[in-house]
């Protein structure tokens, strides 16, 4: 009998190849094993819950030098808190339910270019934690008196989000909604699930800054609330509310923790992804038809990516038929694909080894051959 070797072989599920970087689709990131023995041995024991996560903050907030963190089962998660927080407050029947309120101020302002889908909808969150979503502003344009010129008597806070997915021509920089918001007495909320810098934001004067626990912190799914004690302590009472039904458990916090511990030491080169980029670019640059940049993240991030370029007037085959064809091999690779309808692929080098690349390359080779004959 052949030995099975994975849980996802037992399951007869293909193998991936991670070229699209930390992404919810593919398990977004893969945890050390430093993480996995701390989830292990936390799994293995009890612990009254409500000591663990408030414990578990006070020690995060110290690490991380900031006034107070609380622990969440993921960002999406810590967005729809985050607002239930903002609107119930201290109003006790409201943390137990947020959903029944017809009263107090729910109407929850972000740019219009935020509104995205990234798997879920931002505004799918937002109502989940009771709010409203006011868009301020165009697609492609938002200021300071965008934001100004929808807050009211029912407006409860400002909802900022940082990525990629977000339009980024014409926004308002994180720093000028900070300031907005605070000129209106509001509390701003910054989504920046995937964002690399854990205190920046904060120190810009963010109220509540949201990451996730996955993705550039590398750890088990969970997410992390870093802010003022004040409005913390408002999300921390939605525990007996919303929150209860995206509680974490204790293995994921146990990692969490593990994960920041190992995050703060971590010096990150992506020297070592260039030169990865560089390979594949040797191996398809002259292929008919394929063209390559190597480009940094278009959110700002300390990122690079290759940027494959298709012109299929001379390949005679589309992006998304490249990409058809990569997700049907075994391996399965999987690539980023935010603007494949331009005909472009991205490679992430995050998650990949030189062998990898050669895969990659031999894929792209071989299809262009088939297709171009």
């Amino acid at each position: 009998m052949e030995k099975i070797n994975s849980f996802y072989q037992k399951l007869n599920l293909k193998k991936v190849i991670n070229a699209a970087g930390k992404m919810s689709i593919i398990g977004v990131s893969t945890i050390s094993k430093a993480v996995g023995q701390s989830m292990i041995t936390a799994g293995q024991d009890y612990v009254v819950m409500k000591d663990l996560v408030t414990q578990a903050s006070r020690y995060l907030a110290k690490l991380l030098q900031v006034e107070d963190v609380h622990i969440v089962n993921c960002a999406a998660g810590g967005i729809a808190i985050s607002v239930a927080g903002m609107i119930a407050q201290d109003n006790y029947a409201l943390q137990l339910n947020v959903l029944q309120n017809h009263e107090l101020p729910n109407e929850i302002i972000l740019p219009k270019g935020h509104n995205i889908n990234f798997g879920g909808a931002i505004e799918t969150m937002v109502n989940l934690g009771g709010g409203v979503v006011k868009e301020a502003g165009y697609a492609n344009m938002c200021y300071s008196q965008h934001l100004t010129s929808l807050i009211n008597s029912r407006s409860a806070a400002v909802l900022y989000i940082k990525s990629h997915h977000c339009v980024q021509k014409s926004i308002i920089s994180p720093q000028e909604a900070i300031t907005t918001a605070h000129q209106h007495n509001l509390p701003i909320i910054i989504d920046c699930a995937a964002e690399e810098d854990l205190i920046k934001y904060y120190h810009q004067g963010a109220d509540v800054v949201i990451y996730s626990g996955t993705k550039a912190l590398s750890g088990p799914t969970a997410g992390l609330i870093i802010g003022k004690q004040k409005y913390l302590n408002y999300i921390r009472a939605q525990s007996g509310g919303i929150a209860r039904a995206m509680k974490i458990g204790k293995e994921n916090i146990a990692g969490l923790v593990q994960a920041v511990e190992e995050y703060l030491v971590r010096k990150p080169d992506v020297s070592d992804q260039i030169k990865l980029l560089e390979q594949l670019q040797v191996m398809i640059d002259n292929l008919p038809g394929i063209k390559s940049i190597i480009e940094q993240d278009e959110a700002g991030r300390e990122l690079y990516r290759l940027k494959i370029i298709i012109d299929p007037a001379i390949t005679n085959f589309q992006a998304n038929d490249l990409i058809h064809y990569f997700e049907n091999n075994d391996p399965i690779l999987i690539t980023r694909n935010n603007y494949a309808n331009k005909n472009i692929i991205y490679i992430d080098p995050r998650a990949l080894a030189l062998e990898d690349i050669k895969i990659i390359g031999g894929l792209i080779q071989e299809y262009v051959k088939k297709e171009g004959q």
